[in-house]
Parts: structure tokens; C-alpha cells; sequence
């Protein structure tokens, strides 16, 4: 009955934001203007987009071989392509589950294994956001920002960064006490499986060595540099001058704001409104904004779509194959 409600309220939140969104987008958004930028982007820009996409996949994929110990590429990249497309379109990013139920479906991880994983996968996403965050402050000027002000910014994340990877274990009990305040039945069950996640996420920080940390938060930096450069090229798709470091600071904004557990139906909202903020910063008028960041967001929802079809073909084929061999 709890777990209905959760549900019921989870759907209303959805549609409520999605309804703020649509007028949001009627109020600032002049269509015909919409359409005619979209119809002005350079295909070659977002073609190259498409590659970068598909590269930072592999990539992501590679880092869930080193984590897991499990040598299959394109079973992973499959995994991670569902994974991706299934967190774009559900509210309250509750398409995270699906990662650890496709390990264990295909991989045969263990979903507390699978769950503890994503723990850290996550974690690392957040050192690196910050990290390129940090350094695009340094090198950004910004008009209506004092540039000594960026600059003790991009310091304090640092400094942040250093203490969450020394005090990790006190990371990880804050996160164990956060839960703990949840009182909900739909969740008190699995509080214990989460302790024990939680046990084991310590154990193999503690099990791995530096080199091996170091190479892992590597490749996450490259994996969230390149998801920066797919829209550094859509930015130039619309024939705008922005370096690089702009679209890091900007769409950092973007990709924080996909953290926040409420999103509108499909995921549109929270990232248009990030996205907006970060260019408005540098210049960009609001319209404007508004317009690039919806058509990125649709253009992904596209990609990931795609992909994720691959990644299901892919996924399906050893199983039909074992359907028809027992047919015959």
C-alpha cells in the first residue's frame, strides 16, 4: 500500500513539473524561432557529437571490465547503453536499479556486488564533475562573477574533493545514516542488503591499490570529458564561439541539476533549466538557451534511445538462440 502511494506521488510530481516545464517553454520559447535555429545547425557538428557519444560508451564500459573483473565489452557497453536511456526517461533517476539487475541477468554479478558497484561508479562521477568543474573555473571569465571569487570556489571543491577521498568510510556512514532517517516501510527491508552493500563498497576500496584508484578516476574523467566535448559540438552545431572551458562550466550546472531526485516525465526540465543558467552566465540570452538545451536534451534522449536498441538487440540474441535450440 506504501510502496502504491510512493508510486501514485512519484507520477504526480512528474506531471506536475512536466505541466510547469510545457508553460515554461510556451512563455519564453517562440516555436518558429525554435525551429528555424534547429534548421541552421551544422550536421557535421553533430555527426561528430554522435561519435564522441558513442566513444564515451566504450569507455564507461571499459571502467565497468576493471571494477567488475569481467572481460566483455560489449556486453557491458550494452548494459550501460539501457542503463543511460532508462535513467533519462524515469522520473526521480529510478532507472539506476536497472544496472544491477542487468549485471546479474548477464553477467552473473551478484545484485550486491552489482548495487555496490554503482555506489562507486557514482561516487567517482561526482569527484570527476567536480574536478572539471573546478578547473573551468580557474580558466573562465565570467562578467557578472568576480574572477578571484571562481578561483576560491574551484579551490573549496578541491579541497572537498581531496576530503571525501581520504575520509571515504565517513562518506560512505553518512550515506548509511541518510537512509537510516528514511521511514518507510518499502525501504526499512532493505536496509540491512544496504549495510552489507556499504561493508563490501569499504572492503574493496580498501582491497585495490593506489595505482589501480588512480587509473579508474582517470578513465572517469575522460568518460565525463568527452560527455562535455558531445556538447561542446552541439554547441558549435549552432554556430556559436564558445571554448571549451565555457561548456564545461556551463553544462556542469546541466548535469548537477540531473542529480535532483524529481524530474519532469522524460527527463526534460531540470536539465534545460541547469543548462540555461550556466549560459545565461556567459551571455547567452534566455531564449536562446532555453532553445540549445532543449534540442540537446531531445538529441540525447534520440542517441541513448538508439543505443539502447542496440544494446537490447545485442542482449536478446544469445537468448533466442537458446529458445530455438530447445524448440528444435
Amino acid at each position: 500500500m506504501v510502496a502504491k502511494i510512493i508510486k501514485q506521488k512519484k507520477l504526480i510530481i512528474s506531471v506536475l513539473v512536466t505541466g510547469v516545464f510545457l508553460y515554461l517553454l510556451y512563455y519564453f520559447i517562440d516555436f518558429k524561432t525554435f525551429i528555424d535555429l534547429i534548421c541552421t545547425v551544422n550536421i557535421r557538428f553533430i555527426l561528430v557529437s554522435v561519435l564522441v557519444t558513442a566513444t564515451s560508451y566504450i569507455v564507461r564500459a571499459y571502467r565497468f571490465e576493471m571494477i567488475l573483473l569481467k572481460k566483455n565489452l560489449f556486453t557491458f557497453f550494452s548494459i550501460s547503453s539501457i542503463h543511460f536511456f532508462l535513467n533519462k526517461i524515469l522520473p526521480a533517476r529510478s532507472g539506476e536499479i536497472s544496472m544491477p539487475i542487468l549485471f546479474h541477468k548477464y553477467l552473473n554479478v551478484s545484485y550486491k556486488k552489482g548495487t555496490s558497484a554503482l555506489v562507486l561508479f557514482r561516487f567517482l562521477d561526482l569527484l570527476s564533475v567536480l574536478l572539471l568543474l573546478a578547473i573551468s573555473l580557474v580558466f573562465i571569465k565570467v562578467e557578472k562573477l568576480n574572477q578571484l571569487l571562481l578561483i576560491s570556489i574551484a579551490l573549496a571543491i578541491i579541497v572537498l574533493q581531496v576530503l571525501l577521498w581520504m575520509k571515504f568510510n565517513w562518506f560512505i556512514g553518512l550515506l548509511e545514516k541518510v537512509i537510516n532517517m528514511i521511514k518507510l516501510k518499502k525501504i526499512e527491508k532493505y536496509k540491512d542488503n544496504l549495510q552489507v552493500y556499504f561493508k563490501e563498497l569499504i572492503q574493496y576500496r580498501e582491497s585495490k591499490t593506489g595505482d589501480f584508484f588512480i587509473k579508474i578516476m582517470l578513465i572517469t574523467i575522460l568518460n565525463w570529458f568527452l560527455i562535455y566535448l558531445t556538447f561542446y559540438f552541439i554547441v558549435l552545431s549552432f554556430h556559436l564561439q564558445y571554448s571549451i572551458v565555457q561548456v564545461i562550466f556551463a553544462t556542469s550546472l546541466a548535469n548537477f541539476s540531473m542529480l535532483i531526485p524529481i524530474s519532469a516525465i522524460g527527463g526534460f526540465g531540470t536539465f534545460e533549466a541547469g543548462w540555461s543558467v550556466g549560459f545565461v552566465l556567459l551571455g547567452m540570452p534566455l531564449e536562446t538557451a532555453i532553445s540549445i538545451g532543449l534540442f540537446t536534451n531531445i538529441f540525447g534522449l534520440i542517441v541513448s534511445g538508439a543505443f539502447a536498441s542496440f544494446g537490447y538487440v545485442f542482449l536478446m540474441k544469445p537468448l533466442q538462440s537458446k529458445n530455438s535450440s530447445r524448440v528444435n
